[in-house]
């Protein structure tokens, strides 16, 4: 039947409607083969596969750089509920709350000029280890700050890391991952920040609990603690193989060769998968720059190239604009607007919601890959925009009764949990998507794009909706219900679904004829059985049968 594979001794077999024929493509309903087809299926979990371990391990550089973002969203969140931290600082509120919690947005946002003069020219891997130094720098001072001055400035240096971080992490993660696990590994990118959140609670909620309690390390510590994944991360790079997909674009094939046959086939030079990545990349790389110099204004030398531009901006847009963000930065203002105002429940709720998050965003991650991505973003917003009109009736009543009836608030905090649940079943395929859809030549130009966008966003949220809960309170909700409505809309008319399809491969779903890398790619490992050749195996065929009858 098409479409089913069968690997007998690494040899791969093609695909036709009777099946699989050695070495050559069935002569009925044939169909030209995708990476998907000669990826051997694994028949054992993928620990069990040493090079795929090895892989998967050192790749943790790159999958855990979204855990310092989660981290300080959540710290500057619980931060503000600590008397120690809140004195320090005479008590921060409205603007002065608003530009502590954007430093490391704003530092982001301004390390993106240099990215963009870097472009594609420095390896991915080179200018990820840079920021994560810059992280834990960042750590460092902001832990011994002392004074508003300082704290921001190291806020503004952990963004410096964070944004660099961001824009190298996902390239290399759908550039060097294993095919079938790709989908898993960028999705676990976006699926670490709850667990930096939930890092944060526990990391806030301990001191706090000590005789930490009423002075500066109570804040001071959790500060601390933010670098000690970056400091991970940065063994793992150190080890980390680069992009294939990046060597072979400044001409070292062989290289990516070394690559490939090492954590992709276990060592295996002749590897069927190994040919046929090769020679797709390579082909995929040469036709997009054959004939053109690619640089920003490649965005908009095509429908198809505009469409992507499109979607690259809309997706951190719908991602940041959901209402995530209120629960990530302004947990404290969230919780005291339903009457719970001691700081210990407040810590307590968070670990709990982090936790829950966290176990959401990995469960969901780790089965990106079996899920249709638009029909999971639907379901997500759908069920987002439904607990945000429970939310809103909720806080009026409770408003209207004074925070009496304790069951609303409670009610409210399970609305919290659902909520969360609902959007870490969409934000771990955020970057996933973005880099399928994108070509190698676009690819690092669409992660620096997908982060700056954020990043905006990230900072308008910090001001406007520590002043829109302040103004109007509850009522600034109702928003948010506007805004999941219209981007259910964008996601069901513009975004094209891209499963079980390989990052070269995505461009067809665009209307661009891939017909070429395919057929090259194919004939890698499918030598077309020549008239001669045929000829000589009929005659020994013949030869050999002559020979058994006379015996």
């Amino acid at each position: 039947m098409i479409g089913t594979k069968d690997i007998k001794e690494n040899n791969i077999i093609t695909v036709s409607s009777k099946g699989y024929e050695n070495g050559s493509l069935g002569q009925e309903e044939q169909r030209v083969l995708t990476l998907e087809d000669v990826t051997p299926k694994l028949d054992k979990w993928w620990f069990q596969y040493p090079h795929l371990l090895k892989l998967n391990v050192l790749l943790g550089c790159a999958s855990l750089a979204q855990v310092t973002l989660g981290y300080d969203g959540s710290m500057m969140g619980n931060l503000q509920t600590l008397p120690s931290w809140s004195a320090y600082f005479n008590k921060p509120h409205g603007q002065i709350l608003s530009t502590m919690t954007n430093g490391i947005t704003i530092g982001a946002m301004a390390v993106t000029p240099f990215l963009t003069a870097s472009g594609d020219r420095m390896k991915r891997k080179h200018v990820l280890a840079g920021a994560i130094l810059l992280t834990i720098l960042g750590a460092a001072l902001q832990s011994a700050s002392v004074n508003f001055g300082m704290f921001l400035a190291a806020r503004m240096i952990l963004g410096f890391g964070s944004g660099g971080m961001q824009v190298s992490a996902a390239p290399l993660l759908a550039e060097t991952a294993y095919p079938s696990q790709r989908p898993i590994l960028t999705s676990m990118l976006q699926a670490a920040f709850p667990v930096g959140s939930f890092m944060a609670a526990l990391f806030t909620w301990g001191p706090y609990q000590s005789s930490m309690k009423y002075n500066n390390w109570s804040w001071r510590l959790p500060s601390l603690l933010q670098a000690v994944v970056p400091l991970i991360q940065l063994v793992l790079v150190y080890f980390c193989p680069e992009s294939p997909r990046w060597l072979i674009a400044h001409g070292k094939e062989d290289e990516a060769f070394e690559i490939l046959t090492k954590y992709h086939a276990g060592g295996d030079r002749n590897s069927e998968l190994v040919k046929f990545e090769m020679a797709e990349i390579s082909a995929a790389i040469s036709r997009e720059k054959i004939g053109k110099k690619v640089s920003w204004l490649t965005w908009f030398s095509s429908k198809a190239n505009m469409h992507r531009l499109f979607i690259t901006l809309a997706l951190p847009s719908i991602l940041q604009l959901c209402g995530s963000s209120l629960i990530a930065y302004y947990f404290s203002i969230v919780l005291q607007d339903i009457g719970i105002t001691e700081p210990s429940d407040k810590l307590k709720i968070n670990i709990g919601l982090t936790l829950f998050g966290g176990v959401c965003a990995l469960v969901f991650a780790i089965y990106s890959a079996k899920w249709r991505r638009k029909v999971v973003m639907q379901v997500s917003l759908g069920g987002m925009c439904i607990i945000f009109i429970i939310w809103i009736v909720l806080a009026d009543i409770n408003e209207k009764t004074q925070f009496k009836n304790k069951a609303l608030g409670r009610g409210i905090i399970a609305l919290l949990y659902f909520d969360m649940g609902f959007y870490h079943a969409f934000s771990p395929i955020g970057n996933t998507y973005v880099m399928e859809i994108v070509p190698y030549t676009l690819r690092g130009k669409a992660s620096i794009l997908y982060s700056l966008a954020s990043q905006v966003w990230i900072f308008f949220n910090n001001y406007v909706n520590n002043l829109g809960m302040d103004s109007i309170g509850w009522k600034y909700y109702i928003v948010y219900c506007i805004l999941l409505f219209t981007h259910m809309v964008v996601i069901q008319f513009t975004f094209p679904e891209t499963r079980g399809l390989g990052l070269e491969e995505v461009a067809k779903i665009f209307g661009e004829d891939i017909s070429d890398l395919m057929f090259k790619a194919q004939q890698a490992i499918v030598e077309p059985e020549s008239p001669t050749k045929r000829k000589a195996e009929v005659e020994h065929i013949e030869d050999t049968k002559s020979k058994t009858s006379e015996t």
